[in-house]
C-alpha cells in the first residue's frame, strides 16, 4: 500500500473537516441555545443532548466495518451530504413542532456522526508515516478546534440578529463547501476480506483483549476521563453561564471560543510537550490541571464577586481542556501506530464506543444535568467542582501506569 504523502491531498481533508465541523458545531451550539431559551430546563437540555450520543451507541459498531470496507473519500462525501439534507429538513420542520423536530434531528445526526470521527482518524495513517502521526493528528485537532472556536462566535452573534432557521441555512452552506473539498480527496484503498458486521465486531473485541491490550486500557482511560471531566464541562458551561449567571448569547459565544482556545493551543503544542516531558509524565499535568477545579469550587463557595468566579471557571476549564487534549492526541497516536490499517476503522469505532459514546458522555451528561439541577437551588455548584477535582486527580495518579 502506497501512502499519499502530499500537501495536495492532505489539504482537502483538513479543509473539508474544517467546514464540516464548523457547520455541525454551529447547529449544535444554536440548538443548545434554542432549547434552553425555549424551555429553561436544565434536565431537558441535558437529556436531548444525550439522545444524539445514545443514537451513536447503536450505530458505532456498524460504522467501523463500513469504514474498513468502503472508500473513505466516498464515505466522507456521503456523510456530509446526509448532514446537509437533515439540516434542510429541520429548517422546514422546526416551525411545526420545535422540540420534537430537534429531538428527531439529534437522533438521526447521532447515527450519521457515529462514523465521522473514526473515519477521519482511520484516514490519517494512510496519508502520513508513523513518525508523523502525532503532528498530523495535531493538525486535524487544530482544524476541529478552530472550527469549534469560530462556530459559537458566528452562531452566537448571528443568534442576536437572525432567526434560528437562518443560521441553519448558513450551516448548510458550510456543508456544501465541505462536500466540494472532499470530492478532490485522494485516499488509498485497502484490500481486505469482507466480513459481516458481527464477525468483524468479534474480531476487534478479540484483538482488544489479547494482542491489543494496551489499546483497550487506553480506551478505558479515555472513557473515565470523558465521564468525569468532558461530560461535566459540556453540561456545566451552558448551564452555569446561561442559566445561573445569565450571560448574553453573544458573550456566551465568546466564552465558548475562549474555552476552545485551550484545545487549539494544545493541538499545536502536543508534539513538543510530549517530546519535552515524555509521555509517561503526562499524568502530572493531568493532576495539576484538575487541581484548578478544586480552587474554582472554593471560589464559588466563598467569593461574592461574580466576575472573579466566572474568571476562575473559564481559567480552570481552559487548562483542563488544554491538558486533556494533549492526553487525547497522545492516546490516539499510540492506537493508530499499533493497529493494522485494514482493521483500524473498526478498532477506532469500538475505542470511540468505549471511551466516549457507550457510557461516558451520555451517562455523564444526564448525571451532571441532574446533579446541577439539584444543587442550583442551594447554590452548591462549588461542591460539585471540588468532588470532580478530587476524583480526577485520583484517576490521573492511577493512569501513570498506562503510559509506560
Amino acid at each position: 500500500m502506497k501512502k499519499v504523502i502530499s500537501k495536495k491531498y492532505i489539504k482537502p481533508l483538513l479543509v473539508g473537516l474544517f467546514f464540516s465541523n464548523i457547520a455541525t458545531n454551529s447547529v449544535q451550539f444554536i440548538i443548545s441555545l434554542y432549547i434552553l431559551d425555549q424551555t429553561g430546563s436544565t434536565s431537558l437540555f441535558a437529556n436531548i443532548m444525550a439522545i444524539a450520543l445514545i443514537s451513536k451507541i447503536i450505530h458505532t459498531p456498524l460504522s467501523g466495518n463500513l469504514i474498513d470496507r468502503y472508500s473513505k473519500k466516498i464515505l466522507m462525501v456521503v456523510l456530509d451530504s446526509m448532514y446537509l439534507i437533515c439540516t434542510l429538513i429541520l429548517i422546514l420542520a422546526v416551525h411545526h413542532s420545535a422540540i420534537c423536530s430537534v429531538l428527531i434531528y439529534n437522533i438521526i445526526i447521532g447515527a450519521i456522526s457515529s462514523a465521522e470521527t473514526p473515519l477521519v482518524q482511520a484516514s490519517v495513517p494512510l496519508l502520513v508515516e508513523k513518525q508523523d502521526l502525532m503532528v498530523m493528528n495535531g493538525l486535524v485537532s487544530q482544524m476541529t478546534v478552530l472550527s469549534g472556536i469560530l462556530a459559537p462566535m458566528i452562531a452566537g452573534v448571528a443568534y442576536q440578529v437572525f432567526s434560528f432557521t437562518t443560521i441553519l441555512l448558513l450551516s448548510s452552506l458550510f456543508f456544501i463547501i465541505a462536500i466540494i473539498s472532499e470530492i478532490t480527496l485522494k485516499i488509498p484503498m485497502i484490500d481486505q476480506e469482507i466480513k459481516s458486521s458481527l464477525a468483524n465486531l468479534k474480531n476487534v473485541l478479540t484483538f482488544l483483549v489479547s494482542t491489543g491490550k494496551k489499546t483497550g486500557k487506553l480506551a478505558l482511560l479515555a472513557g473515565v476521563i470523558n465521564f468525569i471531566v468532558t461530560a461535566f464541562v459540556e453540561v456545566a458551561v451552558p448551564v452555569l453561564f446561561r442559566l445561573k449567571y445569565h450571560v448574553a448569547s453573544n458573550i456566551f459565544g465568546l466564552i465558548q471560543a475562549g474555552l476552545a482556545f485551550g484545545i487549539l493551543l494544545a493541538a499545536m503544542l502536543t508534539p513538543l510537550i510530549v517530546k519535552k516531558i515524555k509521555l509517561n509524565n503526562v499524568y502530572i499535568l493531568m493532576m495539576v490541571s484538575t487541581g484548578l477545579l478544586l480552587i474554582t469550587g472554593l471560589a464559588m463557595l466563598y467569593l461574592n464577586s461574580q466576575l472573579l468566579i466566572i474568571s476562575c471557571i473559564i481559567l480552570s476549564f481552559v487548562l483542563v481542556q488544554f491538558v486533556f487534549t494533549v492526553v487525547s492526541i497522545a492516546i490516539l497516536s499510540e492506537i493508530q501506530g499499533g493497529v493494522e490499517p485494514n482493521m483500524l476503522g473498526s478498532v477506532l469505532a469500538i475505542v470511540m464506543l468505549i471511551s466516549m459514546v457507550a457510557l461516558p458522555l451520555p451517562l455523564g451528561e444526564v448525571f451532571y444535568g441532574q446533579v446541577l439541577a439539584i444543587v442550583e437551588n442551594n447554590q452548591d455548584e462549588g461542591i460539585v467542582f471540588i468532588a470532580i477535582s478530587s476524583v480526577s486527580m485520583l484517576v490521573a495518579w492511577i493512569s501513570r501506569k498506562f503510559f509506560k
